[in-house]
């Protein structure tokens, strides 16, 4: 009943803070000096109250201020989605609100939209004939959707510490739709982050290799000092949880094998090469597309006088290539020479036993197949 009793009682506090935030009543808040919650409720509020379209004019409000021409002319050409957050920070200073001195994320966010953007938005060479327009490569796209993605997993992780490093976070996977190219183009920086945080979190090293080791880890707890030790728990297994669905996407998934649509027997036999009939005994072929996946299948050489003997190799069925029989056994199978050719007038349009028989009762020497089929063949049978 207690946990429930709390967790009713959290709703409703969320519920109230939610209210407070959107509608009538809703002030731009103020951010006193020091004061850490302050400023994480400011961006919560900016982030709920205001579109991408203000924070990319707020942005460029606070440069114009600035007087910084180069940026100004970089920045009127980087999409709104980019300004997330980035705005709320700007308006905070044009408002001379307290921001974290402590913090660089301001200046390493400036820098990104700085560099990453120059050269996506540079104007080609035009011709003096006609122009042609600049076409992004693969490499620029990726990196535009890596940004547009990054900027707004970032925006998520400041909610994250704004709402006290309470439990926001949904799957990377039900937010976007990301190919592996991205996914790879974002993983690097956050599993930096995740190793650092794993650091933050972990036990106090016992000694330094040097100093400058003992330097920059004192340097780690510096810049993680304003967080309770609770807390950079739940920002590790935040940070963590990306990881891992980056990760997951990162994988190229590999395509089944496509499966090849078999083909009609009358197109597997299309170039067979066969005796029709034979007018000096008076026998004809059976249909050639009889031969594909038979399980016997007997022909008579009328040059040779050859009678001849298929069986497949086990765990296969008989097929033609071209002119050529697939998949026979060369033990089982053979061929044995007929001393009396008129005899063969009476297997044609016999089943296989008694084929087979007269096959077997031929007191000639069995010779072993090749598989070719001629113009002197005349299919005898060909069976199931």
């Amino acid at each position: 009943m207690r946990n429930e009793s709390r967790i009713a009682a959290r709703r409703a506090k969320n519920k109230a803070l939610a209210a407070k935030m959107t509608g009538k009543g809703a002030a731009e808040p103020t951010v006193p000096q020091d004061d850490k919650s302050a400023l994480g409720y400011a961006l919560t509020w900016y982030s709920q109250n205001t579109d991408k379209k203000q924070q990319k004019n707020w942005s460029i409000e606070y440069w114009t201020q600035k007087g910084d021409k180069d940026i100004l002319a970089i920045f009127k050409k980087v999409p709104d989605w980019a300004f997330m957050t980035y705005g709320s920070s700007c308006r905070l200073r044009m408002r001379e609100q307290w921001v974290d001195p402590k913090s660089d994320w301001f200046e390493r966010r400036t820098e990104e939209l700085k560099n990453n953007y120059t050269k996506y938005y540079e104007k080609p060479e035009e011709d003096s004939e006609k122009p042609k327009p600049r076409v992004k490569t693969i490499q620029e796209r990726i990196a535009d959707k890596a940004m547009e993605i990054g900027a707004s997993l970032e925006g998520d992780i400041d909610d994250f510490a704004a709402n006290g490093y309470m439990r926001t976070y949904k799957r990377v996977t039900k937010l976007f739709d990301i190919s592996s190219p991205v996914a790879k183009n974002l993983l690097p920086d956050y599993e930096r982050q995740l190793a650092e945080l794993e650091e933050l979190v972990g036990p106090a090293p016992k000694s330094f290799a040097n100093a400058k080791e003992e330097d920059l880890y004192n340097q780690l707890l510096d810049g993680y000092s304003h967080i309770k030790k609770n807390q950079q728990k739940a920002y590790r297994d935040f940070v963590k949880e990306i990881v891992s669905d980056l990760r997951k996407m990162a994988v190229v998934k590999s395509r089944a094998p496509r499966k090849r649509k078999p083909k009609p027997p009358a197109q597997v036999v299309k170039y067979l090469k066969y005796k029709i009939k034979d007018d000096a005994l008076g026998i004809s072929s059976v249909d050639k597309t009889r031969m594909v996946d038979a399980s016997e299948i007997f022909l008579y050489n009328t040059k040779s006088r050859r009678l001849q003997y298929y069986v497949p190799q086990d765990g296969y069925l008989l097929t033609v290539r071209g002119t050529t029989i697939l998949n026979f056994d060369p033990e089982k199978s053979g061929q044995k020479t007929v001393r009396k050719p008129e005899e063969i007038k009476d297997l044609a349009g016999k089943t296989k036993l008694p084929i087979r028989k007269a096959f077997n009762t031929l007191k000639t020497k069995a010779i072993k197949l090749n598989g070719r089929v001629n113009a002197d063949c005349i299919i005898l049978g060909a069976f199931l």
